[in-house]
């Protein structure tokens, strides 16, 4: 089972760590937030993503919302986005998926998702709107409604496919290699 605390801690750990080290990056739902993560660790760490994607069904399609990162294959949700560390978790998921190639994000796709989700859903997922917000629940609720299943994402199914049945045992997905 995917656990969003486990996503979110392991995902954080796969972070660049100084801005001198070779990095690479991930978009995520947010504008203008740009993570980087450390190139050897997402290399190091590419499988276990791929694996998370499967288990979640991102590899049988070629174009997601951002719903379908919340739900397993069968329709069930590893992350229901009830709390503000749900959120964190799923962005992170999207932008470490960027980052190694999995799920598109670049600008093209932010600017066609800032047109269809519209001036409000775009205010929503900018950092004044979620800034504007003493309550992080009513802005989350909000995300629920207006955002979350109008924003879609190209993906790379066959590079998931080949990144998590690379000639290793497979892995736990809480499993990251922190280096």
């Amino acid at each position: 089972m995917i656990n969003p605390k486990e996503i979110e801690n392991n995902i954080i750990g796969l972070f660049a760590e100084s801005k001198d080290e070779p990095y690479v990056v991930g978009n995520g739902i947010l504008t203008h937030i740009k993570i980087a993560f450390s190139k050897k660790k997402i290399e190091e760490n590419k499988k276990d993503i791929a694996v998370i994607l499967q288990e979640i069904g991102i590899d049988e399609h070629s174009l997601i919302n951002l719903s379908s990162l919340t739900k397993y294959k069968d329709g069930s949700f590893w992350n229901q986005l009830q709390t503000i560390e749900d959120f964190k978790a799923l962005e992170l998921l999207l932008a470490c998926s960027d980052a190694c190639g999995f799920i598109y994000n670049d600008l093209d796709t932010i600017e066609r998702n800032i047109n269809s989700i519209g001036d409000f859903g775009s205010l929503l997922i900018s950092q004044i709107g979620i800034s504007i917000y003493e309550d992080k629940d009513e802005w989350l609720k909000l995300i629920k409604e207006r955002v979350i299943e109008k924003m879609f994402f190209l993906t790379d199914s066959e590079n998931i496919i080949k990144c998590a049945n690379l000639g290793h045992d497979l892995t736990d997905s809480s499993s990251f290699k922190h280096k």
